[in-house]
């Protein structure tokens, strides 16, 4: 799409009313970079065979990244390859492998993907290749979920020599049932692990651990020590990540500047009140998505949830007449059949498909070369998903591509609104990973002893926790030909349960404990496939997954929508590390450590979205949830006097800083935590904790100046606070901005200066002369 066709989106948005002269536009064109392609002929050191393949389909030129990534494989090192969507990433890491896989033939290769969707559209790169060589086949199968028991089990006793795979089934089966793999364990020469930043987090630290017991295996087990190649299109500390998720040295190779297409961004401050926000955006984005469509432009519309992106389907269809252009509209979404979701990728890649609404689970590396622009309803979980996100528009460095964005109506939409040099150019924050959090230790260690009996030198790669873990523990663990631990471990959700979700005997998705705790409650109202349902009952198994029963709402219901508002208290801090300031303004301490979280939702709201009526509103029994966390917390004496609502809005700004300069998603923190008084939290959302908190407490002050920014900064010039600048989502109770601001200002000022104590061992003892906070 040209510049000007962006200008006449705008243009044609505004003639029809869908932005209004009030509606702030910025925007920004961002030029294309052109490769540099590599001087020496790197394609001449790899097998013959290889070679006539690369000539046969034309990829013998290599950029210089992937040549130099190339030649670090082939000199047998670990590689981490950073660069943009779309720069040949697949390649750098098909020639190495397939080399080893020519020169040895009883070699094997092993596929790590995020998503199945990333996992088959790579595939067929693949075998594209693999078609072309003169030489012997090789052989590529998938082994997920979707892959029926007679080909997993004709894939166990006869492996090929390419196996692709995700995290979860590597947890499950091929260390959970390792002695059913062990034809294909024994030959591992190469491990790819793609998109390696989706590995961050709760989920992150989860696949550290996996990863980790996976290596360990291999060496204690059958003495091999495969090379690992990742790659990212989206990580600053790429080197510090990959060797946190592994445990291992790896040679990192940045073409981050590589290439990119020339790409058109455009944002949109929607002027709406605040109460009907996200009914407007929803309609501005289905007619963004209508004008496109009509001038036969393909496009993606990633949406903030699964229901938002429901409900715009819903919209459109109800806006086109039946046939094949309502055909051509699609929602795509985690919870698919492997079907539905193939259907959809095909028809996308083919140019059937025109028009789809997704979430986050289509915003990884999927090759979808006519696709022309990116609409962004709301900004997603960080930095990263949003160049993922963007990525998808112009999959070459010679396309031209547009994104329009819309803000939802909070803190971080709106910043990146007013700031779109930000969201297309600004810096990524460091990825975390806690392969030591000891709650996910613990359940682990169960899965590492029963898979490896022997762990002499095993520290370097099971990392100082799960090592201490295991050989405390070993001599005590009873192995069980029948029990497997692993089943018990919920590697991708913020808990230890998962859900089927079931129409009569009909099952038709699946959801993590805590998408089940806020969207499928008793009673509430869930949208999946355009189709609205009542939950009826929710039930739970032991070390197995859950079930959440559904019944099919009247063409009457479908209107209706259900709004829990869910409220978090503190408890039980038990404090690690701190640092405190001692002025004569008062005693400030900044305190790390663990607490226990009551998340409670207090009243659910079913609505008729038609209306915006309130149909009724009730209070759930058996709602609250509880875990042991890991947070900071600000302590002031009485000298800095502050309300409650005062004391809040400070809260507020910190949390909100902090996702603006640590990376975390607004699901990572708890969005509003009551604890003592005079103490303001910043509380993470999983047990054991995933970093943010540890960085958090040497980064408040800058964290807390970014909110600051934002509240100052407010589109509105609100002085109470609004959701656009720190009012917290589904809030119990309102903030006093301004005194949070006079607060804030007090505590910085206060503690402008080193700390001049530190906790040690449950005592405060004299920094001596230790830097500051930073």
């Amino acid at each position: 799409m040209t510049r000007l066709t962006q200008q006449r989106l705008v243009e044609t948005l505004r003639k029809r009313g869908t932005l209004t002269e009030t509606d702030e536009v910025q925007e920004q064109l961002v030029d294309r970079i052109e490769p540099r392609f590599a001087e020496d002929n790197v394609v001449s050191q790899v097998h013959p065979d290889l070679q006539a393949a690369l000539q046969a389909l034309d990829r013998t030129e290599l950029y210089e990244h992937q040549a130099e990534a190339v030649q670090a494989a082939l000199r047998g090192k670990n590689v981490v390859l950073e660069s943009p969507p779309a720069s040949g990433k697949t390649l750098a890491f098909q020639i190495p492998i397939l080399d080893t896989l020519l020169r040895d033939p009883s070699a094997k290769a092993l596929m790590i993907y995020p998503t199945k969707a990333l996992a088959k559209d790579q595939e067929q790169q693949l075998t594209d290749l693999t078609n072309n060589l003169p030489g012997r086949e090789i052989r590529i199968a998938a082994f997920d979920g979707d892959t029926p028991k007679a080909v997993r089990d004709a894939i166990k006793e006869n492996p090929p020599q390419i196996l692709r795979t995700n995290p979860d089934m590597l947890h499950y089966s091929f260390l959970g049932w390792a002695e059913q793999h062990e034809e294909f364990l024994r030959n591992i020469r190469w491990i790819v692990i793609d998109e390696v930043h989706e590995y961050r987090g709760y989920f992150g630290s989860n696949v550290a651990l996996i990863l980790r017991r996976l290596l360990h295996h291999l060496r204690q087990k059958y003495g091999v020590t495969p090379n690992i190649f990742m790659c990212s299109a989206t990580c600053k500390n790429a080197k510090a990540h990959a060797e946190k998720l592994t445990g291992l040295k790896f040679e990192s190779v940045d073409g981050s500047e590589a290439l990119r297409p020339q790409r058109d961004y455009s944002s949109v401050q929607l002027d709406a009140p605040d109460s009907k926000y996200w009914d407007v955006l929803r309609e501005k984005t289905v007619e963004a998505a209508l004008e496109c469509l009509a001038a036969d432009l393909q496009v993606l519309v990633f949406c903030p949830t699964r229901i938002f992106a429901e409900e715009c389907k819903r919209q459109v269809d109800q806006q086109l007449r039946r046939g094949s252009t309502r055909d051509a509209i699609q929602v795509y979404k985690g919870g698919l059949s492997v079907i539905q979701r193939e259907e959809i990728q095909a028809g996308l890649q083919s140019g059937e498909v025109r028009l789809a609404f997704a979430t986050n689970a289509l915003e990884l590396g999927i090759n979808i070369g006519g696709l022309d622009g990116v609409i962004m309803a709301g900004f997603p979980n960080d930095m990263m998903s949003a160049r993922q996100q963007l990525g998808r528009a112009g999959r070459h460095w010679q396309s031209d591509a547009f994104v329009l964005y819309l803000p939802r109506n909070n803190p971080l939409d709106r910043y990146f609104a007013s700031n779109i040099h930000e969201f297309t150019e600004g810096d990524l924050h460091d990825l975390m990973v806690n392969p030591d959090n000891e709650v996910l230790v613990a359940r682990h260690v169960r899965c590492a002893l029963h898979e490896t009996p022997e762990f002499n030198g095993g520290k370097d790669l099971l990392g100082a926790k799960l090592y201490q873990a295991v050989m405390e523990k070993r001599d005590s663990y009873r192995r069980s030909g029948r029990n497997r631990p692993h089943f018990g471990v919920d590697i991708r959700g913020g808990g230890s349960t998962s859900f089927e979700l079931k129409v009569g005997r009909r099952d038709i998705g699946t959801m993590s404990g805590n998408q089940q705790f806020r969207e499928a409650y008793e009673d509430a109202i869930y949208l999946h496939g355009g189709e609205a349902y009542r939950v009826d009952s929710v039930t739970t198994k032991r070390n197995r997954p859950g079930t959440i029963h559904l019944n099919e709402l009247s063409d009457g219901e479908q209107y209706l929508r259900t709004i829990p508002k869910i409220f978090a208290s503190i408890s039980g801090e038990t404090p690690y590390d701190g640092h405190r300031w001692t002025t004569a303004e008062g005693q400030i301490d900044v305190l790390y450590g663990q607490v226990t979280v009551t998340e409670r939702i207090y009243v659910i709201e079913e609505i008729d979205e038609r209306t915006q009526h309130r149909q009724r509103s009730w209070q759930p029994e058996n709602s609250s949830s509880f875990w042991d966390g890991e947070g900071i917390w600000i302590e002031f004496d009485e000298n800095f006097a502050a309300s409650a609502p005062a004391l809040l809005a400070f809260e507020q700004m910190l949390r909100i800083g902090s996702l603006l300069t640590i990376l975390a998603d607004e699901s990572d923190v708890v969005a509003q935590a009551a604890g003592r008084a005079r103490t303001a939290y910043l509380v993470e959302s999983y047990e054991g904790g995933i970093g943010i908190a540890t960085q958090a407490l040497n980064r408040w002050q800058v964290a807390l100046m970014k909110g600051i920014e934002v509240a100052e900064n407010c589109t509105v010039n609100c002085r109470d606070g609004c959701p656009r600048c720190i009012v917290p989502p589904r809030v119990k109770d309102l903030p006093d901005k301004q005194g949070g601001l006079r607060l804030a200002a007090q505590i910085l000022e206060a503690t402008a200066k080193p700390h001049d104590h530190v906790l040690v061992n449950d005592f405060w003892e004299p920094a001596q002369g230790r830097l500051g906070s930073g």
